[in-house]
C-alpha cells in the first residue's frame, strides 16, 4: 500500500507545483499601433483565475494620444502645450534715429571707431581724452559738439544694425527651435518629416548652449551701448551753454539721449525673451515630450477574477482639434469557459481487495477441516462513471472533483462508489487525472470461523461481505461543449 499511495501524491504534487509557477507569471497582450495588429491575444485564455496580465501598445506617440482601458484614463488628456516665442520690436528706436538722420550732418566725413570698440571722444583742442585721436591736431571744427552727437548717433546707427542682425538671430533660433519641439508632434519617428524637423538641433545640450551665447551677446551689446553714451555724456557737457542757446544742437541732444534710453528698452526686450524664465519653459517642454517619447505604452498588471471579462482599449487624440483619428478595440473573454461539468469515465485503480481461503482436508482416522489464507493480487482494477466539475487554472489546465459509481473487473463484480478529486487538461476533449477515496463491499472471512481452528464438519459460507473504504487512483476522460 505505501509503493501505491506513492503515484497519486507525486502527481498531486506536479499539479500543484505547476499551476504555482503558471499563477506567477504576468502574460501581456501586445497591440502594434501602426500596423494596427494585435499580438499574444491567446494568452488571455490562458489566464487563470487570480493571475494578471498587461497590455502594451506599441508604435504609438503618447504626446498625440491618450490611452484609455475600461473607460479608465492610463494617460494624461491634456493637449501639448508650447512655450510663445515672441520676438522684440526695435522699430521705435529706428523712428528716432531716422529724426536724427533728417537733421542732417554739418560737419563732414568722420572717423567713427570700429564697432565694439570703445568709444575714444576728443575734447575741442584735440586733447586726447581715451587714448586716440580721431582727426588732424590742425583740423578746424567750428562745432564740436555737433560733432560728438553725430559720432554718437552713428554709434547709435552701428549698434541698431546690430541689434538688427541679432534679433534676426533670436528668430531664426527660436523658428528651429519650434521645429524641434514639433518633432515630437511627429506620427511616426521614421518618417522623412520627422527627421526634417528634429535635424535643427543635435541635443537638448546644445539649445541651452545657444541660449547662453544669446545671452552673453545681449550683454555685449548692453555694456557697449553704455559706454558709447558715458562718453558721449562726458564729452557734450563742457558744450552744455552752447547747445542750450541752439535750437537744432538742442532738439539734437535730446533726440540722442532719448534713443539711449529706447536703445536700453530694446535690449531689456531681448534680455527678456532669453531669461531664465524662457529657459525654464523650455526645458520643462522637452522633458514633458521626452518623457512620452518611448513610443511604447504599458499598463499595470490588471487582475483576471475567472470570470467573463469585456476588455476595452480606446486610442483617442489629445487634442480634439488635430483632426486625428480615434481608434476603439473590445475583447471578450475568455472564449473558453472557466468551469466544466459533464461525466467522465475513468480507469481506477485501488488496493481495496478481496480476502481469500481455501478449505484443507487432513484425511485420517478423524477427518478434520481447516481454512488456509491465499495470496490474491493485493490491487483491484475498474471502471466508473463520474459526475465531474471542474474551474480553469489557466489556459487548459483546470482544478476539477467528482462524485459516481464504479465497478471493479474481478472473477465478481462489484459496485463501488468514488469520491476525489485531481487535475483536468484539454479544451474539450480533456484527460484527467483524480485521487480519492472508494466505498464498497469486499469479502472477508466471518468472525465465525478461525484460521487456527481444526474443525470436524466442512465450513461452509465462511466468507461475508463487509463495507469497507479505501484509496484510489484513476485516469480518465471527459468531453465537455
Amino acid at each position: 500500500m505505501k509503493n501505491y499511495l506513492t503515484i497519486p501524491y507525486i502527481a498531486l504534487l506536479f499539479f500543484i507545483c505547476f499551476s504555482n509557477t503558471a499563477m506567477g507569471q504576468t502574460k501581456k497582450v501586445i497591440i502594434n499601433f501602426k500596423d494596427k495588429s494585435i499580438d499574444s491575444l491567446q494568452n488571455l485564455e490562458k489566464l487563470g483565475r487570480g493571475e494578471t496580465y498587461q497590455i502594451q501598445i506599441d508604435s504609438i506617440n503618447l504626446n498625440l494620444y491618450k490611452v484609455t482601458i475600461n473607460n479608465m484614463d492610463s494617460t494624461i488628456e491634456t493637449p501639448l502645450a508650447f512655450p510663445f516665442f515672441s520676438s522684440f520690436s526695435n522699430d521705435a528706436l529706428s523712428g528716432l534715429l531716422a529724426k536724427l538722420s533728417a537733421l542732417g550732418d554739418k560737419v563732414g566725413p568722420v572717423i567713427v571707431p570700429t564697432p565694439r570698440e570703445s568709444l575714444k571722444m576728443v575734447q575741442r583742442d584735440g586733447v586726447e581724452v581715451s587714448g586716440k585721436m580721431l582727426w588732424p591736431e590742425d583740423m578746424v571744427i567750428n562745432q564740436p559738439s555737433e560733432l560728438e552727437m553725430v559720432l554718437f548717433e552713428k554709434l547709435l546707427n552701428t549698434e541698431l544694425n546690430i541689434i538688427a542682425l541679432f534679433k534676426n538671430d533670436i528668430d531664426n533660433f527660436c523658428y528651429h527651435l519650434h521645429n524641434y519641439l514639433l518633432s515630437y508632434t511627429v506620427l511616426y519617428k521614421k518618417s522623412d518629416l520627422y527627421t526634417a524637423l528634429k535635424s535643427d538641433f543635435t541635443s537638448i545640450a546644445s539649445i541651452l548652449d545657444s541660449i547662453k551665447d544669446y545671452r552673453k551677446k545681449i550683454d555685449t551689446i548692453l555694456r557697449e551701448v553704455v559706454n558709447d553714451y558715458y562718453f558721449y555724456d562726458l564729452n557734450v557737457s563742457k558744450y552744455r551753454l552752447e547747445i542750450n542757446k541752439n535750437k537744432g544742437l538742442k532738439e539734437r541732444d535730446s533726440l540722442l539721449r532719448v534713443s539711449y534710453w529706447e536703445f536700453l528698452k530694446v535690449i531689456d526686450s531681448a534680455s527678456s525673451k532669453m531669461d531664465s524664465k524662457f529657459s525654464t519653459d523650455i526645458m520643462k517642454t522637452i522633458i514633458s515630450l521626452d518623457n512620452n517619447a518611448s513610443e511604447t505604452f504599458v499598463s499595470l498588471p490588471l487582475q483576471f477574477t475567472g470570470d467573463k471579462t469585456d476588455l476595452t482599449i480606446t486610442i483617442s487624440p489629445k487634442d480634439a482639434t488635430s483632426n486625428l483619428p480615434e481608434f476603439s478595440t473590445r475583447y471578450i473573454f475568455p472564449i473558453k469557459k472557466s468551469t466544466f461539468y459533464g461525466v467522465s469515465s475513468s480507469f481506477f485503480m485501488t488496493n481495496m481487495h478481496d480476502s481469500a481461503y481455501s478449505v484443507q482436508t487432513k484425511i485420517g482416522i478423524d477427518t478434520t477441516y481447516s481454512l488456509i489464507p491465499e495470496t490474491p493480487g493485493r490491487f483491484q482494477f475498474g471502471f466508473s462513471a463520474m459526475f465531474k466539475f471542474g474551474m480553469r487554472v489557466n489556459s487548459n489546465n483546470f482544478f476539477q472533483l467528482g462524485i459516481g459509481p464504479g465497478i471493479t473487473i474481478t472473477d465478481k463484480i462489484k459496485p463501488r462508489l468514488l469520491a476525489g478529486l485531481g487535475y483536468a487538461y484539454g479544451d474539450k476533449h480533456k484527460l484527467i487525472i483524480d485521487i480519492g477515496a472508494n466505498i464498497g463491499y469486499v469479502d472477508r472471512l466471518s468472525k465465525v470461523y478461525s484460521t487456527d481452528v481444526s474443525y470436524k464438519i466442512q465450513p461452509s459460507d465462511y466468507m461475508v461481505s463487509s463495507i469497507r473504504m479505501n484509496l484510489y487512483f484513476s485516469l480518465g476522460y471527459i468531453f465537455t461543449l
